[in-house]
């Protein structure tokens, strides 16, 4: 069940490290529709890392489903470790759809609080592929 409101604001803190970030890979979390939120205050910029998203990447399109199947393909050993599938985690999957591969990566946004706002909600369906953007070593977003 969910719970009753009011409901509390608990800061999460994502801090940028010197290594890769397997959550900076364009990815999506589900292959059905699903949304997930992120509560951003003001503070967040560009040198953060914030959440990158590619419109349109959610949508059933026949390149997406070319993309999607080649990948579930055995042996699907990143899907097998982890749900997600990565936009370019599997060679078959680029190679079945590299017009989908191409167009996420062109139409990707970072998606950053609203000027002069002291929080700003995002609601994204991670079916779509997104991504947490690159962020300078040392950096820590408070979403």
């Amino acid at each position: 069940a969910i719970p009753s409101p009011p409901y509390t604001w608990t800061a999460r803190n994502v801090s940028a490290a010197a290594k890769r970030d397997p959550q900076s890979d364009m990815h999506i979390d589900t292959f059905a529709s699903c949304v997930k939120v992120w509560l951003f205050d003001d503070s967040v910029t560009l040198e953060d890392g914030p959440l990158e998203y590619s419109p349109g990447s959610h949508r059933e399109t026949e390149p997406r489903l070319r993309w999607m199947h080649a990948y579930a393909q055995p042996p699907a050993r990143e899907a097998l470790v982890e749900p997600s599938f990565r936009l370019v985690g599997s060679q078959a999957a680029s190679a079945a759809a590299p017009d989908f591969v191409a167009t996420v990566f062109e139409r990707a946004v970072p998606v950053l609080p609203l000027p002069g706002v002291r929080r700003t909600l995002v609601i994204a369906d991670t079916s779509g592929l997104h991504r947490r953007s690159e962020a300078a070593a040392g950096r820590t977003r408070r979403s």
